[in-house]
């Protein structure tokens, strides 16, 4: 599957078959909630989040390249500040 953002690289099997937003979704607070610690709302979104600080941060974001086998460049990394953000970056690629 070539991906078509090109930002991203393939790196997983998640990357075998086309994901829809709400798989992408329940993937992604799966990650959210176990370096958050809780269990995540999509409406989640880093300045709502005491816990999510910048450790949390890349933990979080090193957690989703693996799940899904992206690598995000060095300039998106501030701008996934939520879950929606989050999503929507990944369903560029995958989504059908």
């Amino acid at each position: 599957m070539t991906l078509e953002n090109p930002h991203l690289a393939s790196r997983s099997p998640i990357a075998l078959y086309v994901m829809n937003r709400i798989e992408i979704e329940q993937a992604l607070l799966d990650v959210f909630s176990v370096f958050l610690s809780r269990k995540m709302e999509s409406s989640v979104v880093r300045t709502s989040e005491s816990e999510w600080d910048s450790l949390k941060h890349l933990q979080t974001l090193f957690a989703v390249e693996d799940k899904f086998g992206v690598q995000f460049i060095e300039e998106e990394i501030p701008r996934l500040n939520s879950l929606v953000i989050f999503t929507e970056q990944l369903e560029n690629s995958y989504a059908a």
